[in-house]
This record gives structure tokens, C-alpha cells and sequence, in this order.
């Protein structure tokens, strides 16, 4: 990826494939539905909701300051 925000968005389109998510669930409800039913290993550590919600923190931080 050539920035932090092309990841962001190819990450977020395919995880909105797999899982359908929509633009409107907040970061719980994301997260929520990815852990559910997960039998590929994702998303299974102990830790990965906070590690999430601490990068999209900082995404959403930084995307603020640049609105």
C-alpha cells in the first residue's frame, strides 16, 4: 500500500464483503461481527478488539485533523 488510508480502505471493503458490515455499525458492532462464528482463525486473540479500536483510534484522529 502506498499510505495507512489505502489500507484502511482495502481492509474495510473486505472485511464489509466477508462479514457484511455496514457504514453505520459503530466499532463494536464491527468487531462483534467479525469475532463472531470465526473458524479461519481471524480475529481469534485475546487482545484483537482493543488492538482494533486502538488503530482506529488513531485513523480516526488523524482523519479528523485533516477534516
Amino acid at each position: 500500500y502506498n499510505s495507512i488510508d489505502e489500507y484502511v480502505i482495502d481492509k474495510t471493503k473486505m472485511l464489509q464483503r466477508k462479514w457484511e458490515m455496514s457504514y453505520d455499525d459503530t466499532i463494536d458492532e464491527f468487531l462483534n461481527k467479525i469475532q463472531q462464528g470465526t473458524s479461519d482463525d481471524y480475529a481469534e486473540s485475546k487482545t484483537y478488539k482493543q488492538d482494533v479500536k486502538n488503530v482506529y483510534e488513531s485513523v480516526n484522529k488523524r482523519w479528523n485533523k485533516l477534516s
